[in-house]
């Protein structure tokens, strides 16, 4: 497997300072700094204003609004848990409208 061309001012690939280079990692670049090329996760698109669910979203957000008493969020995260993701350093939620 070949690595590919530098970006124009960007430097090449060469040795961490953290030592990942000895590990036999390869080098990080600018836009994979802290992430493992085998890492898995999952976001939640929980964000909206939820006009659709009116009036049900005039007192809650739409992710906690419930279905069958259990909120919308519980039932993504569990089917997510379900997948083995779990935890603040696997899931991420955008709640944000």
């Amino acid at each position: 497997m070949t690595s590919p061309p530098a970006a124009a001012g960007l430097p090449a690939d060469g040795p961490r300072a953290d030592g990942a280079a000895a590990a036999g990692l390869p080098a990080a670049g600018p836009r994979t700094a802290g992430f493992a090329p085998d890492a898995v996760a999952a976001v939640v698109l929980a964000a909206g204003e939820g006009r659709r669910l009116r009036p049900l979203t005039g007192i809650r957000p739409k992710a906690l609004c419930p279905v069958g008493n259990v909120t919308l969020l519980d039932r993504a995260l569990a089917r997510i848990a379900g997948l083995g993701l779990a935890g603040p350093a696997a899931v991420a939620v955008n709640a944000c409208h």
